[in-house]
């Protein structure tokens, strides 16, 4: 397996997480803004650069990767396979989907609780953060199906 391919299964891995993020996002401004009335554009123009920049990482991962890695090195074989690495690196992304999501919850729960926040932005704030957390899981317990995916389309 050559580093390039390597380098382009991480850079698709990159681009789901880039998607989860702009989903979780979206969703989070978009409640808010409706309970409070807001319109706040600038989220949703930052959220679909978002989508537009895992568009460009999923659909040209090799070209990318070759201007990472240029083709004037040499290329070295590896033992470890794409499917390998793209489990590595599901289980990273899942697991820091988890962890960072954890703590957003455990607060949402607190402000829920106290009723020191208005009910509404914390339950935004709480379905947001289980929304993040589920697809942390998801991705958790099926890395191989997502490895194994990912890499045929390396």
């Amino acid at each position: 397996m050559h580093v390039r391919v390597w380098i382009a299964t991480g850079i698709r891995v990159l681009a789901i997480y880039l998607v989860f993020e702009a989903a979780v996002s979206s969703f989070s401004a978009m409640t808010t803004a409706r309970s409070l009335g807001l319109e706040n554009t600038g989220v949703y123009v930052v959220n679909l650069l978002s989508l537009f920049l895992a568009a460009i990482l999923w659909f040209f991962p090799m070209s990318i990767a070759g201007k990472i890695v240029p083709i004037t090195m040499e290329e070295s074989e590896s033992r470890y396979t794409a499917i390998d690495l793209a489990k590595v690196g599901c289980g990273l992304l899942s697991i820091y989907l988890i962890v960072d999501n954890l703590w957003s919850i455990t607060l949402a729960f607190y402000f829920v609780d106290s009723g020191y926040q208005q009910n509404s932005d914390a339950i935004v704030n709480l379905s947001s953060g289980i929304l993040s957390l589920v697809s942390g899981f998801i991705l958790l317990f099926n890395t191989r199906k997502v490895a194994v995916y990912l890499s045929r389309l390396a």
